[in-house]
């Protein structure tokens, strides 16, 4: 463990770590300008020692049974299992099989760029054609001839009342830019003409067009969108920041209400990368300018003024923060274009490639139920048991 101190053929390239790319643009454009957010920052250097760190790391890639070499997103499953989304299908492995799935067997694109799992085992599958929901038994497509906006599914959330929620980017010539979101309540049917689908397009009132690349549920504080603003790589006309949906939705949204939070509010960045929610109401937020925390009672006032920011003077491998998960002890797994950094009680230690990670860019985490940590990269999937 190390102490803390990438035509139409290159358009699909683009496309698998699409947030990433999009994100890492507009990181540039951002550093061009001060950032001086009103958080409280944490200097720390002292590197955590705990037992349960893995202390070992195993690699898989193609030759144990993945699709492809580019894990674009990673979900565990209430029975253990894992789910694997690939440039080239999806893969299933439940701790000693792996069952790769493709386009012949259901899925609708091999292309997964995002996943979810529900309590009851059902997978959900984003991709550049539109959703799959696979019940174990039975799959089911979700398209435009659905409800659902034309674009790419970047982002698969599910809420604490069973909806799933989709971040959708653009398509064709406008894949740089968003085209909002969309909840999914799916009656746990397999069929789906009960199915009931709320869209959310980019408006001057909604979302502003920018790139959902972050969803969670906050319970009472309402839903919470992280933008990244679009045009990063055309025009860098969007707005990103931290966008919050509160009130009851109906069929007219009439009741609905949007509040957005950017760095002039106190976020250390207005490109969001990733959230990930404590058990007792807090929230880890990951940005390009490092990451922040904020406090129960910080969440449910939507207030940034005294956030706690880690960044790279901190102790991270990067300030690039691309994804997060918190774990069963609380600790928090930061996921960078780095290295992967675990934060404990204040405490930061790092994992890069010579630890035995397949690659320091790091696209998603996940937790299993056996407490693994698995963690996916352009090279393959990491496990740190």
């Amino acid at each position: 463990m190390q102490q803390p101190y990438s035509l139409k053929s290159t358009y699909h390239f683009y496309l698998l770590g699409s947030i990433s790319f999009l994100l890492t643009a507009c990181g540039s454009i951002s550093a061009l300008r001060p950032i001086q957010p009103r958080c409280i920052p944490e200097a720390l250097n002292t590197p955590i020692s705990s037992s349960v760190l893995p202390s070992s790391w195993q690699t898989y890639d193609y030759n144990d049974g993945l699709p492809s070499q580019s894990v674009t997103s990673v979900a565990t499953g209430p029975a253990g299992g894992v789910w694997i989304g690939t440039a080239r299908g999806s893969v299933y492995f439940d701790g000693t099989t792996w069952t790769t799935y493709t386009e012949q067997d259901g899925l609708l694109s091999n292309l997964v760029l995002a996943l979810a799992v529900e309590s009851n085992s059902t997978a959900w599958f984003g991709s550049d054609k539109g959703v799959t929901r696979f019940d174990g038994d039975t799959w089911t497509h979700f398209t435009e001839t659905d409800g659902l906006p034309s674009g790419y599914i970047q982002t698969v959330t599910l809420d604490q009342a069973g909806k799933i929620w989709f971040g959708i980017t653009g398509a064709g010539s406008d894949w740089a830019f968003g085209n909002g979101v969309a909840s999914l309540d799916d009656r746990n049917s397999p069929g789906k003409a009960d199915d009931r689908w709320q869209v959310y397009l980019p408006t001057r009132q909604r979302m502003a067009g920018g790139i959902v690349s972050a969803i969670v549920d906050m319970g009472a504080a309402g839903m919470w969108f992280g933008v990244t603003p679009e045009g990063t790589v055309r025009a860098n006309s969007g707005q990103g920041g931290i966008w919050r949906l509160t009130g009851s939705a109906t069929p007219e949204l009439r009741k609905d209400r949007w509040e957005v939070k950017r760095v002039t509010d106190g976020v250390i960045s207005d490109v969001i990368s990733s959230f990930a929610p404590t058990p007792d109401g807090g929230l880890w937020l990951g940005t390009l300018e490092g990451l922040m925390y904020l406090t129960p009672e910080a969440t449910r006032e939507f207030s940034f003024g005294d956030a706690i920011c880690y960044t790279q003077n901190s102790g991270l491998p990067s300030d690039r923060v691309l994804s997060l998960a918190v774990d069963g002890e609380h600790r928090v797994w930061v996921g960078t274009d780095a290295g992967l950094a675990v934060i404990e009680n204040g405490e930061i230690s790092v994992f890069t490639k010579s630890d035995g990670l397949f690659d320091n860019h790091i696209r998603a985490i996940a937790i299993a139920t056996d407490r693994s940590v698995w963690v996916a990269t352009p090279s393959g999937i990491s496990v740190g048991r």
